[in-house]
């Protein structure tokens, strides 16, 4: 049998064009979020109008929280890969199990000592 021939993939310039334009169109209409119904904002989080009396001092605060949050989340990455990595060789992994009970009775007899 004789294998057919393949459509010729000739393209008017005009068509070439259009459909160049219109793919770029496309794509920053997706980096805007115009297509999906969600625009990009601003990052207003941090928004305080400048005759609030304790500005600094809520911004130094809000740049605190964040901080903490970032290495919160650093810690757990790291926790994450250990436990991985222990999965991987075959060592198990040993979390402290502690009743809520035993905390409180051993924070009654701390107390104890102290007032004696």
């Amino acid at each position: 049998m004789v294998a057919k021939k393949s459509k010729s993939k000739r393209l008017t310039l005009q068509k070439k064009y259009k459909v160049e334009r219109r793919t770029k169109e496309h794509h920053r209409k997706l980096k805007k979020g115009k297509i999906n119904g969600t625009v990009k904002s601003k990052n207003k989080d941090n928004f305080i109008p400048n005759s609030w009396p304790y500005k600094e001092e809520l911004l130094k605060e809000i740049k605190l929280a964040k901080e903490k949050m970032e290495m919160n989340k650093i810690k757990l990455k790291e926790k994450k890969r250990e436990e991985q990595i222990k999965k991987k060789l075959g060592i198990p992994i040993l979390s402290p199990k502690v009743s809520s009970n035993s905390n409180i009775k051993m924070d009654v007899t701390d107390d104890n000592m102290e007032s004696d």
